[in-house]
C-alpha cells in the first residue's frame, strides 16, 4: 500500500489479539528491533484477564476501536458528522 509506514509498538501496545478474539488464524506479524520482554496469553488466560480485569477489556476496545477508524480513513471511508450522538431501540 502507497504511503503506509509500519506502525512502532510502545510498551504498552499489545498485537496478536484477533486470533484469541475470533478463534481464526493469527494475523500480526511482528519484529523487534531489540531486545523486550513480552507476556504471552493462552485463549483461557485471556479469558480469564477480560472476565476479571474490566478495565484492561474496555482499553482494549478503545484501542480496537482507534484501529478501525483508523483503517477507515486510509480507505477513505465518508464521515457522517450529522449522524446522532445515540441510536435508540
Amino acid at each position: 500500500m502507497t504511503g503506509y509506514s509500519k506502525p512502532t509498538l510502545t510498551p504498552t501496545t499489545f498485537f496478536g489479539e484477533l486470533a484469541l478474539l475470533d478463534g481464526r488464524v493469527r494475523t500480526a506479524t511482528v519484529v523487534a528491533e531489540s531486545d523486550l520482554r513480552l507476556l504471552v496469553l493462552s485463549l483461557g488466560e485471556f479469558r480469564h484477564l477480560c472476565r476479571n480485569y474490566p478495565s484492561v477489556t474496555q482499553k482494549m476496545l478503545a484501542e480496537l476501536a482507534s484501529r478501525l477508524r483508523k483503517a477507515d480513513e486510509m480507505l477513505g471511508v465518508a464521515k457522517i458528522s450529522d449522524a446522532p450522538a445515540h441510536v435508540t431501540l
